[in-house]
């Protein structure tokens, strides 16, 4: 079950399929949550001082100009996104490519979605009990992973903004 306590420059993907609170309730299913940081994923120490292990490969998008590491789970990842010159952006995409770097710098510009602007995806798997969408004072994505079993919180602020359960 994943939990959005507040909105940063995060997105939760999710893809047709059955999961959530019961495979008969929820039509979606939650595939990965990804968090905009500065180029390098110096974040990435914060995971791995929490036990995770970021996967061996970097994600290129070529065309977006962005590049990516990844967390993997059993049943999904969270992956961390930026900006990278190395990669290329398309022609089409060059406004898009400087929105993205914008808002990777989310600390110091407040570049990020609010909730005056979830896309209309939140509101469609918030009435499904999927997730919460709650407006603070500032960003956070909260995840538990196999309902909190082992009773372990790993908070990662504030490299990060997650706290992950498990």
């Amino acid at each position: 079950m994943l939990r959005l306590i507040s909105t940063s420059m995060l997105l939760l993907v999710a893809m047709l399929g059955a999961a959530g609170p019961s495979p008969e309730s929820a039509p979606l299913a939650l595939s990965h949550a990804w968090i905009v940081v500065k180029t390098g994923a110096k974040e990435r120490a914060a995971l791995e001082r929490a036990g995770f292990r970021i996967a061996p490969t970097v994600n290129r998008h070529d065309g977006q100009g962005t590049a990516s590491i990844t967390v993997e789970l059993l049943n999904g990842f969270i992956e961390l996104i930026y900006p990278d010159s190395t990669v290329a952006v398309s022609p089409g995409s060059r406004a898009g490519a400087e929105k993205f770097r914008l808002k990777s710098d989310w600390r110091q510009t407040g570049v990020a979605p609010g909730a005056d602007r979830l896309p209309p995806a939140a509101s469609y798997v918030a009435e499904r009990g999927i997730m919460r969408f709650d407006v603070r004072d500032r960003w956070l994505l909260e995840v538990t992973l196999d309902e909190g079993r082992r009773g372990v919180t790993q908070d990662l602020q504030p490299e990060l903004p997650l706290v992950i359960h498990y």
